[in-house]
């Protein structure tokens, strides 16, 4: 924790001295501010301190912006997933451990595992963004040189920030999933075999 500044020190210089000018009542009101400073400070080095109310109003802001921008709506649904497709790239790159992720990834490129593990990286990716895991589901393709897998979000949480307007939010968790994806398959060095659309 860093030090006290000189404001700090001094008023807990007045709750110490305790000189007779103050009543009980007005340094205990002075000692529970100053605890609440205090602990507020170790709150900020140890967890985050924005509410998710933040992050709604953000996304409610960032929604009316673009609505008010693109004239169409395929335009707007285009210019949010593009910006999902961003700050789930950025999210990621802050995020994740590029050594996990290779450990995690089949080496021998199992249909099944490689499901499990696309379904993996969304709802974790999912919870640590949101709080809560959706129903992920995934299914391979087959095709004349290979395979993909097709994965659906399920995003049936009443309390999610995707019930807002749609299919405008849902355009940007769709591209924060897919930019989730395309940097784990880059930290993972596969990008040239798989890449998430």
């Amino acid at each position: 924790m860093p030090p006290l500044n000189k404001l700090e020190r001094e008023e807990l210089a007045v709750l110490v001295q305790c000189d007779g000018k103050r009543s009980v009542h007005e340094i205990a009101d002075m000692l529970g501010m100053s605890i609440g400073k205090l602990l507020s400070k170790i709150q900020k080095h140890t967890s985050p301190t924005i509410a998710a109310i933040s992050g709604r109003l953000l996304l409610t802001a960032l929604i009316a912006e673009i609505r008010i921008r693109f004239p169409t709506r395929e335009d707007a649904v285009k210019r949010l997933f593009e910006w999902g497709v961003f700050c789930g790239g950025i999210w990621m790159a802050e995020s994740a451990k590029p050594d996990v992720l290779k450990k995690l990834w089949p080496k021998d490129e199992n249909p099944d595992k490689i499901c499990s593990f696309i379904e993996t990286i969304g709802q974790v990716a999912w919870y640590l963004q949101a709080g809560y895991v959706p129903k992920v589901e995934t299914k391979v393709v087959d095709f004349k040189e290979g395979f993909a897998v097709k994965a659906v979000i399920i995003d049936d949480n009443p309390q999610s920030t995707m019930n807002i307007d749609v299919p405008y939010p849902h355009a940007i968790a769709a591209g924060g999933y897919e930019g989730v994806n395309n940097s784990a398959y880059n930290f993972i060095e596969i990008l040239d075999k798989w890449y998430a659309l």
